[in-house]
């Protein structure tokens, strides 16, 4: 099975850090952890127990994301995504993926995707800051 992603640890090894980065050879040496926690991972999917790897094909779940979206009123230009640490993860990635860097801090304009802010931290300081943006 191909996959169509690949991880590049180049920058993160010794051969960039000196001495503060792994050697490819202790890299190498947790792939067998690595194939074990990916087993894990897959018999964990394939009992029902891990629901989220079904999602990039749950067609219906996308149209209603999408629709809820267009039924929002133009004026609603930001939204805020409520969540600590891995669950604005995903959210996160996608919206980093898929827009331009630094969108959030652009004014919208006709045309232009809402405005998505993240706010990892609950914090009142964070959290007035984002009410008056």
């Amino acid at each position: 099975m191909s996959h169509p992603l690949t991880l590049d640890l180049t920058g993160l090894t010794s051969a960039v850090l000196g001495d503060h980065g792994p050697s490819d050879a202790e890299i190498r040496a947790f792939a067998p952890a690595a194939r074990d926690a990916l087993a894990t991972i897959l018999a964990r999917r394939d009992k029902g127990e891990l629901g989220f790897f079904g999602l990039p094909d749950d067609r219906a779940a996308a149209r209603a994301c999408l629709d809820y979206a267009r039924a929002l009123p133009p004026a609603v230009d930001t939204m805020v995504v409520l969540g600590i640490g891995g669950s604005s993860l995903g959210p996160r990635a996608l919206y980093s993926a898929l827009a331009r860097p630094m969108d959030a801090l652009r004014p919208r304009s006709p045309g232009m995707p809402r405005r998505l802010l993240f706010p990892d931290n609950a914090d009142p300081v964070t959290m007035r800051a984002v009410l008056e943006v």
